[in-house]
């Protein structure tokens, strides 16, 4: 009995001792892993805009470029309306995945209108299917297209494979049908809530 509650017990105290090291490691790297997911983000951002960093650049040497380069446009700096370098503008766009959310950026040039890139950078799609969105053999297919037509309305469309053709549509991925709508979707609303912010 006494050997029973002692191993309960020991067991007690133990899971207690590991929770409370794994809390304080955790709060201990917290603003180290804040850093390297902010200077992440801002990197997308930079590439996004075709802004160079120097090769290995460290955390605050990408935030800095950051700072010193781009502007957050929007009440909110961790959710911003987009983000603008000289005349470029970057929109953010995220919605769900087949798998899991999808986050990106939309590049466009002074006109607004003309998609100069596109990133992808995190998606949990199907290896070699959906997640060739995350790829430039796709990404590369939205440079030069446009994003709204002359009114003003979005515009771009993912078509079937080999089917694009003209300035508002962009082959899909082969064999990812799914996916690609999930990436139409979140191009869509994306675009919109731009128009929208910048008719406000």
């Amino acid at each position: 009995m006494k050997s029973s509650l002692f191993t309960v017990v020991f067991g007690l105290v133990l899971g207690l001792v590991c929770a409370l090291v794994l809390t304080a490691t955790a709060e201990f790297i917290k603003p180290r892993r804040e850093a390297n997911e902010l200077a992440e983000r801002y990197r997308n951002i930079l590439e996004i805009f075709d802004i160079p960093l120097a090769e290995g650049a460290a955390n605050q040497d990408i935030i800095r470029a950051f700072e010193d380069k781009v502007t957050i446009v929007g009440s909110d700096s961790a959710n911003p309306d987009y983000y603008r370098y000289a005349q470029f503008i970057a929109i953010p766009a995220q919605g769900p995945g087949l798998w899991g959310p999808i986050e990106g950026l939309i590049g466009l040039a002074p006109d607004g209108v003309t998609i100069t890139a596109v990133s992808f950078y995190k998606q949990e799609e199907t290896p070699g299917l959906g997640g060739e969105i995350a790829g430039k053999n796709f990404t590369d297919r939205f440079i030069g297209k446009k994003l709204f037509d002359a009114a003003g309305r979005p515009a771009l469309k993912i078509v079937r494979p080999g089917k694009a053709s003209g300035d508002y549509q962009v082959d899909a991925i082969s064999g990812a049908t799914m996916t690609s709508d999930k990436v139409q979707a979140l191009i869509t609303a994306a675009a919109e809530k731009f128009k929208s912010t910048e008719s406000n």
